[in-house]
């Protein structure tokens, strides 16, 4: 590489990179906005790892696979430049194309994962899990199941064990799966929540029956 090429492609490079900031510190101010909407504290891995808005997290992993790569490639060039050897050019293009590689797989995991439906954070179960049980008429909650659906629902799935199921009125026990439905619901106040109730009743020996 002539010397006078690469102090161009350099330069080009510089630039690049600080374009690329910009645009990586306009997502990172989005993610702040989204963690304040949402009332939490987390680190940007605590957050690719536990958010859900898909949009974001490509924007998020593109910015930063970009001016990773830029700056390898910058590295590069500069390499070249003082040394004169074109190889660390090529070693500079070689590792960009690994970065791609692993952002890929990276982006790729993440938004099968969306797809799938991934579950709420182990906290909101349990706090879930708590909520149930201080119910009126619950003895236990057995199994606490979340699926994500999209950016802003959520399918809840609860195995309610109540206490004195055979003597239970009726009108208790769907006053306490009301007021189970209705404490997630507040719960997830920012989400769109289907919570499907599993009742059971103490040391049951049939299946156990589904309330919607």
């Amino acid at each position: 590489m002539v010397a006078t090429e690469a102090a161009v492609a350099a330069a080009i490079l510089a630039v690049s990179v600080l374009l690329e900031g910009v645009s990586l510190r306009t997502v990172l101010h989005e993610v702040a906005e989204q963690q304040r909407h949402d009332g939490t504290q987390m680190s940007l891995l605590q957050f690719f790892r536990e958010s859900r808005n898909s949009a974001l997290l490509v924007v998020m992993i593109e910015d930063l696979a970009a001016i990773l790569g830029l700056m390898l490639a910058l590295l590069g060039v500069v390499l070249t430049l003082i040394t004169g050897n074109p190889l660390f050019d090529a070693v500079g293009g070689a590792a960009i194309g690994l970065l791609l590689i692993v952002a890929a797989f990276v982006l790729g995991r993440e938004i099968a994962s969306l797809i799938i439906g991934e579950s709420l954070s182990d906290s909101d179960v349990e706090q879930i899990r708590q909520l149930v049980i201080n119910t009126a008429n619950v003895a236990d909650c057995h199994v606490v199941k979340t699926v994500a659906i999209g950016s802003d629902s959520v399918l809840v799935e609860v195995d309610v064990v109540f206490s004195d199921y055979d003597n239970l009125p009726a009108a208790d026990l769907l006053a306490s799966i009301a007021s189970i439905k209705a404490a997630i619901q507040a719960l997830l106040a920012d989400q769109a929540a289907f919570i499907n109730t599993c009742i059971e009743p103490v040391a049951a020996s049939s299946e156990p029956d589904f309330a919607g």
